[in-house]
């Protein structure tokens, strides 16, 4: 098997990856599932002939596979494959050079992309979301110390229509609407938000539920 040629060092593996792979069922939605990061990451290749159930995972996770992939590209002036994106000048950088750039930019990107720019945003969002969802305003005014733990791994992680879409789902589960148990708290366990998220009865994802300011 011929080597494919890549200039990306490295990629960061986020927790988000790790949670959505352990959800998979099978084999072959795991393997189709990684190869699909990987190739993306490497290659700057987009997937093709997915299962059902990887492709909605991969989809899932496009926002921060792309980020990483155009962050990398941005701070290198380079292509997956070693071909110049932009004009570079200046001396040309090493490839230690180029991996500290990488991580400097990934970092940065994903706290541009953070879905809230405070917990009081997601605050406010979340007790609308609950009075669109159930009728019942939420009156939520703080987290404690593990919600915003939880939040703020949520928040670089995800994307504002994830959380819509988690939310959504959250408020069709039975045993939530039996116990009662549409807060904050519950939403934001992580097992409990990827549970919600990784539902696929109301796709496309839920739009306009939590808003930003």
């Amino acid at each position: 098997m011929a080597i494919k040629e890549t200039k990306r060092k490295a990629f960061n593996f986020l927790r988000s990856y790790f949670d959505v792979l352990n959800e998979l069922k099978t084999d072959k939605d795991r393997l189709e599932f990684l190869l699909s990061i990987i190739n993306k990451q490497f290659l700057d290749v987009d997937p093709e002939g997915l299962t059902f159930i990887a492709n909605l995972c991969y989809e899932s996770q496009r926002h921060q596979i792309e980020t990483s992939v155009s962050g990398w590209k941005t701070a290198t002036n380079n292509t997956c494959m070693g071909t110049p994106s932009t004009p570079l000048e200046g001396t040309p950088s090493t490839p230690k050079q180029e991996e500290e750039e990488e991580g400097k930019e990934e970092v940065k990107v994903k706290e541009e992309q953070a879905a809230f720019s405070s917990e009081q945003e997601f605050l406010k969002g979340f007790n609308a979301a609950k009075g669109k969802l159930t009728g019942i305003v939420g009156k939520y005014r703080i987290l404690s110390g593990t919600d915003l733990t939880n939040f703020n791994k949520l928040n670089k992680a995800y994307g504002k229509e994830d959380f819509n879409h988690a939310i959504k789902m959250m408020s069709k589960d039975a045993w939530v609407k039996e116990k009662k148990y549409f807060t904050t708290s519950h939403f934001l366990r992580i097992d409990i938000f990827n549970k919600f998220l990784n539902q696929t009865d109301a796709l496309p994802m839920a739009k306009g539920l939590i808003e930003g300011n």
